[in-house]
């Protein structure tokens, strides 16, 4: 139907504001104005389609441009991620450094935070390469005399077979060689020995600890200069037996001397015995302070009357 476009009654709708638009200024003519809405109509469904294209355009390339950051972050170069990996794992955990005492050999050395080690022959001490956790841990096997740097934030522990000593700044000796018998000797200040079967001792200056099969054994006062003489070369007799002495002899030389019961295995020594480079050297003072003599039996070395 054709109307004066004068005369049109526009709505408020999309369509007629759009025909409004489009007329406006125009001649008075006769128009079908039904075909002209199904046309503008037609036209805006073409604008909205556009515009829906776009959209749908711009949200892939960026979907597509996420996927493409994803994937960059995974295929990150192998040697890239592997280092980040090793620099992570070598702060947690740090190089760890084996010391192992030569036969016949004292060595003096000081740990990363400035403690100060003296090991006795055939003596072992691990220790990391640097300390990097809340305490300081080592271990240590043989003969070690430890003067501890004072770290009041960062406790010392000592782990041993048969037990653990924890310390904050002190000197103190251990004789751990074979495991079953041990002991510990307190110069000066404190430290808390506890055993594997969760027994539980703070120790004061001058005192001896013993630990026998991972237990307490005995605590008792002493001169600690007596237990610290081998750093000077000297093995002081301070009323031991044979068999005490010749365990000694065998920690320090790695040898295994035996004992033969003959009467001599209950005489108490007492004096000072030099460490020799030669065990024979050894053996011969024995021999002549005890009256012993060396006896080989089917391979076996023997002290002997």
């Amino acid at each position: 139907m054709e109307k004066d476009i004068l005369e049109y009654k526009y709505g408020e709708n999309e369509i007629d504001e759009k025909l409004k638009s489009f007329v406006v200024d125009t001649k008075p003519v006769d128009i079908d104005m039904s075909n002209i809405k199904k046309k503008t109509y037609a036209k805006i469904r073409r604008d909205n389609e556009r515009r829906m294209a776009r959209r749908k355009f711009f949200i892939g390339v960026a979907f597509a441009a996420c996927i493409t950051l994803l994937i960059g972050v995974l295929v990150v170069p192998r040697g890239i991620l592997s280092g980040v990996t090793e620099r992570t794992v070598a702060i947690v955990k740090p190089k760890m450094i084996t010391t192992t005492v030569p036969v016949g050999e004292i060595m003096t050395f000081r740990l990363p935070d400035g403690t100060k080690i003296v090991a006795n022959s055939r003596s072992i001490v691990k220790y990391p390469e640097k300390f990097t956790n809340d305490t300081r841990d080592i271990y240590t096997k043989g003969e070690v005399y430890l003067e501890v740097a004072h770290d009041k934030e960062h406790p010392f522990i000592v782990h041993s077979d048969g037990f653990d000593l924890k310390v904050l700044g002190t000197k103190f000796n251990i004789v751990n060689y074979n495991g079953h018998y041990s002991n510990v000797v307190l110069v000066e200040g404190a430290v808390e020995v506890t055993t594997k079967s969760r027994d539980k001792v703070t120790m004061r200056p001058n005192q001896l600890l013993n630990v026998s099969g991972g237990k307490l054994d005995g605590l008792k006062n002493v001169d600690t200069s007596q237990y610290t003489s081998w750093m000077n070369g000297i093995m002081n007799l301070h009323g031991d037996n044979i068999h005490q002495v010749v365990s000694r002899i065998n920690d320090y030389y790695g040898t295994e001397i035996g004992v033969q019961e003959n009467n001599i295995s209950g005489t108490p020594l007492y004096g000072k015995m030099v460490y020799q480079k030669d065990v024979d050297e050894v053996l011969k003072a024995i021999n002549a302070i005890v009256g012993t003599k060396v006896s080989v039996v089917n391979g076996n070395v023997y002290l002997t009357k």
